[in-house]
């Protein structure tokens, strides 16, 4: 057992003397030497001269060789319900020995016992054994403090432990109590002393609502989700119709599985995210709330919001295109992924950048979304029926010339990439026409069914190829016609054409 009994005036000549000794002394968190300077005997002294407010505590070695020297020393404050390690320090040639983990453990039960609800401390970011050490003792990661270390420079993390004055009949425990044999009553039972309680990650396990993640904060902790960038979530889901909603569904179902729900099947979770957005946004949620976050978003509504958008992709041209937007109601869960895996290991980026795979995807997908978008504000890729001509087709017809004020339009296709003025075959009550833009001038070339002598077709072949249909008329001249097959929509076309010319050579 290593004793640790409060500082006296008698022993600040050691504990300076091991300030010295300490290369790493001058924080809670181990810094160097060049920082030691203000942890001189004055500091010491103001300590003991103000009790009340503070104090230290030392370790003591117990052989019978070095009975009385001191190893390790820990300051800290206390104001109001809420206390901070000033300084631990352990003489090099015992650490690793335990001396430490005694010393913080006197400080959590010192602290508590004067009722501070919270103790804070720095921590170099680089200190590893120092992190190992406070996160053994429930000390979780707060905040970052940029170049707070000098000699060398370097960031400090700000970490928290909170800490419980001892009840009697509830059950705590003493932090960094590694056995299990403990009992109830604010009492361990391993060391009897007064317990710190840990605090414990809080979640849903209603698989209906949620699943409990067992969240680890620090340095170590492993995080939870799969964790990008708003920007990069909404460029490429947008950019590929959707799809990389599934797959980011799929990695976050994945690491569920591998933390807290073996049972689940993250690839038919994905492909039927619209049933079970709702369990992840509760599943985000109650990680958000283990890590006490206050969860901005409403699970029932990102649920419904984004079912709703993905039934809107049956909507016709162009409307179906508001469902290209189905991602905005998961932005508030990628925001809350990113806060949860910040506040996890604060200062450690968890959002995954743009890697190769990131640029070929938005890339591929970003051209045939271009290319849908495009589709649907050109002109139909069959040919269309009377009743299925849009009545803006027809005014912006007669207003080019090609049509008379009244003519009807029995059947109708246009090649055109952008506009219907671009190039158009069609068929009226009254003749058959066909017209094309060259160079901004509108061609348009046409005749009446008395007029035409004969005609003949080449069908498509192919899926690329057109119908293409020849005109023959009295006055010998010629022009054709270019016809979608898809649906056999020119083949109805050409048993219109030779229903009309029939009908007007009737006697």
């Amino acid at each position: 057992m290593i004793p640790v009994r409060p500082l006296r005036s008698e022993g600040v000549e050691q504990v300076l003397a091991l300030v010295v000794a300490s290369a790493d002394v001058a924080t809670a968190g181990g810094n160097t030497a060049g920082q030691a300077a203000g942890w001189n005997r004055r500091a010491f002294e103001d300590i003991l001269e103000h009790s009340e407010q503070g104090s230290c505590l030392i370790a003591e070695q117990d052989d019978a060789e070095h009975d009385g020297v001191v190893t390790g020393f820990a300051c800290f404050r206390v104001t109001a319900t809420e206390a901070e390690l000033l300084n631990l320090a352990v003489l090099p040639l015992v650490r690793r020995q335990g001396t430490g983990s005694r010393l913080l453990k006197h400080v959590l039960q010192e602290v508590a016992r004067r009722g501070a609800e919270h103790i804070f401390l720095e921590a170099r970011e680089s200190n590893v054994a120092a992190w190992r050490l406070y996160e053994r003792f429930g000390f979780q990661p707060v905040g970052r403090r940029r170049g707070f270390y000098t000699q060398p420079a370097g960031d400090a993390v700000l970490l928290r432990c909170d800490v419980r004055t001892p009840v009697r009949g509830g059950d705590t425990r003493m932090t960094g109590c590694k056995k299990s044999d403990w009992q109830q009553g604010g009492v361990c039972g391993n060391c009897g002393g007064g317990s710190v309680m840990v605090p414990d990650m809080m979640g849903m396990t209603d698989k209906s609502r949620g699943f409990e993640l067992g969240v680890d904060r620090g340095m170590g902790g492993e995080l939870p989700f799969y964790c990008v960038s708003v920007m990069k979530f909404s460029i490429l889901s947008f950019a590929t119709f959707g799809f990389y909603e599934l797959f980011w569904f799929y990695k976050n179902w994945t690491l569920v599985k591998a933390r807290s729900a073996p049972d689940i099947r993250p690839f038919w979770r994905a492909l039927f995210s619209v049933l079970f957005c709702y369990s992840f946004a509760n599943t985000v949620k109650s990680a958000a709330g283990s890590v006490n976050l206050y969860q901005k978003f409403n699970p029932v509504s990102i649920a419904a919001l984004y079912a709703l958008l993905i039934y809107l992709t049956r909507l016709p041209d162009p409307y179906w295109m508001v469902s290209l937007f189905s991602f905005v109601p998961l932005v508030p869960l990628v925001r809350e992924i990113r806060t949860v895996h910040e506040t996890i290991r604060p200062g450690f980026e968890s959002a995954i950048g743009w890697g190769g795979w990131s640029y070929a995807t938005l890339a591929t997908g970003g051209t045939l979304t271009a290319l849908a978008v495009m589709s649907t504000f050109a002109p139909p890729s069959r040919v269309l029926r009377q009743s299925e001509i849009p009545p803006s087709y027809q005014v912006t017809l007669v207003e080019a010339g090609v049509l008379e004020p009244n003519e009807r339009i029995e059947f109708f296709y246009s090649a055109g990439l952008y506009s219907i003025l671009e190039d158009g075959n069609l068929l009226t009550e009254n003749r058959v026409v066909s017209y094309e833009t060259l160079d901004g001038e509108l061609y348009v070339y046409s005749s009446t069914y008395p007029e035409i002598q004969d005609f003949d077709v080449e069908y498509s072949e192919s899926f690329f190829d057109d119908t293409v249909l020849f005109i023959s008329m009295v006055s010998g001249e010629e022009f054709s016609l270019i016809l979608s097959a898809e649906d056999g929509r020119d083949k109805e076309f050409v048993s219109e054409l030779q229903s009309r010319l029939s009908a007007s050579r009737s006697p």
